[in-house]
């Protein structure tokens, strides 16, 4: 599963729960709540595009581990079942 936008409220909620830092916090909100481009985002920041992909990809887990408590919640996330 791939996060593609997150509300304010909850992006908030799961970054509480991380010890990222504030630049870092700027451009996964950046990408995440405001929807804007990873390419866009790396150009304003002065970050490669693929870093500004691992930033997002930190937030996803984090959302993952506080969200998916097991195999039936993650079929309910997303839809999808794996054998």
């Amino acid at each position: 599963m791939r996060l593609k936008r997150l509300s304010q409220q909850l992006f908030d909620e799961i970054v509480a729960k991380t010890s990222i830092h504030e630049k870092t916090r700027e451009i996964a909100y950046a990408v995440l709540v405001d929807g804007q481009a990873s390419v866009d985002v790396a150009a304003k920041h002065g970050a490669s595009k693929r870093r500004v992909e691992l930033i997002v990809a930190t937030i996803q887990r984090a959302y993952l581990k506080n969200t998916v408590k097991d195999v039936n919640s993650f079929f309910v996330v997303t839809g999808v079942w794996k054998t």
